[in-house]
């Protein structure tokens, strides 16, 4: 299942579950899973329908909380994975990680929609 997938993935790793931060930019959030070591794993697990793995794609928005989830953890160089997990499969697990060029684009596009929100919203 999904700890197998994972220890495929990326080895054995010290997890950390369900840690909530605040980053003084001014976001936060709850990660599902990450580990420290080695320059850091950040990993958000998605529940979905599907029976073939080739057809689960992790999409930009996906991409973006997990960019913007390593730099509030303070691990800024983290690998970054989607680790979706079948609900029509049993044991069915597919760990989409993204490149190091993804993630970049993915915190650029993540602090853009920060910066809009907090102009919106008049946030200091």
């Amino acid at each position: 299942g999904c700890v197998d997938a994972m220890r495929q993935h990326f080895g054995d790793q010290a997890w950390i579950a369900e840690r909530s931060f605040a980053h003084e930019i001014g976001f936060g959030g709850k990660c599902d899973l990450h580990a420290t070591a080695d320059g850091g794993i950040v990993a958000d697990v998605k529940t979905k329908e599907f029976s073939d793995p080739s057809k689960v794609d992790a999409y930009d928005e996906h991409l973006m909380q997990l960019s913007a989830y390593r730099v509030g953890l303070g691990i800024p160089n983290a690998r970054c994975a989607n680790v979706f997990v079948s609900r029509s499969v049993p044991g069915l697990v597919k760990v989409v990680e993204w490149s190091s060029d993804d993630l970049a684009r993915g915190w650029q596009m993540f602090s853009a929609l920060l910066k809009f929100w907090q102009l919106k919203n008049q946030h200091s």
